[in-house]
């Protein structure tokens, strides 16, 4: 539990993830505080200790959170800067928008008002049930009439005696189908993260369709757990999440390769039948056959193409692109979207 904040003044508005970009396409993010409120026992975020060093604390142990008050502000700047260049930017990449809400929330309506302003498109991924925000709502409705937002929304799991010890501190799951439910009910774009997935337990067909079946029928994206710390892999195989094997490529253990091959497709056909659109998300096997692990281009938000509709209009302005040029010609042509597009059709 964080018990201290500390306010600090960020020197970027966003950051640029491309360590996987050839099997990732959201590449800009960005977090209003670090590290992450919930604090779940699976987040590999605490494997990285030179990110918690980069925010200015000593360990991931400690019990207090840097919170970089002018976000907004310098998204705005941002947003209005990048005018012929609208690539998506990711909210809740290392940390979600969670407690203390009196100023997360605040800087979340800021950032919606902004992009709103500048019609800047926003793809946010939490587990927070950001619907019983007041002024939250007005904005979400309007940006999605103008097709500018996408909410992601995390569930590991629908039974508590599993899910509860893997995140003792996030919002309960029904609070999140709930949460679902609405943005489905009011047409805003909703995707569904099974992330992450556990081999052996919610990667099993009974368990999985349980997961799908709680929720309205939508698009539906899995992540296998990963991690570099070995305690959790016996915490997590008390749990029955068995068969780990260190990834030379992802440099993290997880389910070993030909296991993620084989449960990916299992669990397309079982989406497919339940009605369901369906992706893996960023890991490399996708570099060798990208076209069987998703089901559209922009695996992130499936039918709704928010990150495919602004990558299409960046490429077509690309010779006037005066800002961003390499991002354009050396990164953007090689993300999974654009070779989907290349190979799958």
């Amino acid at each position: 539990m964080i018990i201290m904040i500390k306010f600090v003044k960020s020197k970027h508005a966003v950051s640029f993830v491309g360590r996987n970009y050839k099997a990732c396409h959201s590449l800009l993010t960005i977090d209003f505080m670090g590290p992450c409120p919930y604090r779940c026992v699976y987040c590999y975020v605490r494997d990285m200790p030179y990110i918690y060093s980069s925010w200015g604390l000593k360990n991931r142990f400690d019990l207090e959170a840097v919170l970089w008050y002018n976000k907004p502000e310098l998204l705005k700047k941002y947003m209005r800067q990048n005018r012929d260049f609208k690539f998506p930017i990711r909210i809740g990449a290392l940390s979600d928008i969670g407690p203390p809400f009196n100023y997360t929330i605040p800087m979340l309506r800021k950032t919606l008002r902004y992009a709103l302003e500048l019609e800047y498109p926003l793809v946010i991924f939490t587990k927070t049930p950001l619907n019983k925000f007041d002024e939250l709502v007005e904005l979400f409705l309007k940006m999605m009439n103008k097709g500018l937002i996408a909410v992601a929304v995390s569930i590991t799991d629908v039974d508590e005696k599993i899910y509860r010890r893997l995140e003792p501190l996030a919002p309960p799951v029904n609070e999140r189908i709930n949460f679902l439910e609405w943005l489905s009910d009011n047409d805003i774009p909703h995707i569904l993260r099974i992330s992450p997935l556990l081999q052996g337990v919610t990667d099993k067909e009974e368990k999985f369709l349980g997961i799908l079946n709680s929720i309205p029928r939508s698009h539906v994206v899995v992540e296998y757990i990963r991690t570099r710390n070995k305690r959790l892999i016996n915490f997590l195989m008390k749990l029955g999440v068995y068969t780990w094997k260190w990834d030379n490529i992802w440099k993290y253990y997880l389910a070993p390769r030909n296991y993620r091959k084989r449960k990916y497709i299992e669990l397309r056909e079982i989406a497919h039948h339940a009605g369901w659109s369906y992706a893996v998300c960023g890991d490399p096997l996708k570099n060798e056959n990208i076209c069987i692990y998703q089901d559209y281009d922009d695996c992130c938000t499936g039918k709704w193409r928010i990150y495919s509709k602004a990558v299409r209009k960046i490429l077509e302005k690309e010779a006037t692109i005066r800002k961003n040029k390499r991002f354009v010609k050396e990164i953007l042509s090689q993300t999974s979207l654009v070779r989907y597009n290349k190979v799958c059709k």
